[in-house]
């Protein structure tokens, strides 16, 4: 996050006093991003991820909460996985067998989001009954169907 500091100082001149008076100014910016995602866990089709907090110092803007976004393997655009988290940790569930998934998280505070962190390490989904290139296929067609 970017913190500038101003300081102002207004001089009042009356007859015989000088007077001054110190005005202090705060912009806060966005925060900075949070640290690359670690998979700490993965059960079934779900995935526990970790990440570190914004490495700067928050001062006038504290973090809010975090963002989680994801990806599979064969995509370029990013899905909002999950649009608020409080804290530095969460499961993802539901994910779809025989997958391959990227996440990344971006911080937030009352200014806006963060830019993304750098991206995980990819995941597979345990597939079932050993049906990867049926379940692979589906993946791709979901997402290009809407479905």
């Amino acid at each position: 996050m970017t913190v500038i500091l101003y300081m102002y100082m207004i001089f009042i001149s009356m007859l015989q006093d000088l007077k001054h008076v110190s005005i202090y100014i705060v912009f806060v910016d966005r925060p900075e991003p949070p640290g690359k995602p670690i998979i700490r866990n993965q059960v079934g089709t779900s995935v526990h991820l970790e990440w570190s907090p914004p490495p700067t110092p928050v001062s006038g803007g504290q973090i809010q909460g975090y963002t989680i976004e994801l990806r599979e393997r064969e995509m370029t655009m990013w899905q909002a996985a999950i649009p608020y988290v409080p804290n530095t940790s969460q499961v993802i569930g539901d994910l779809v067998s025989g997958c391959v998934y990227q996440f990344r998280v971006s911080s937030n505070n009352s200014v806006g989001m963060s830019e993304p962190s750098f991206e995980s390490d990819f995941v597979i989904i345990p597939q079932e009954n050993g049906r990867i290139n049926l379940i692979k296929f589906v993946c791709v067609a979901r997402i290009f169907n809407g479905v």
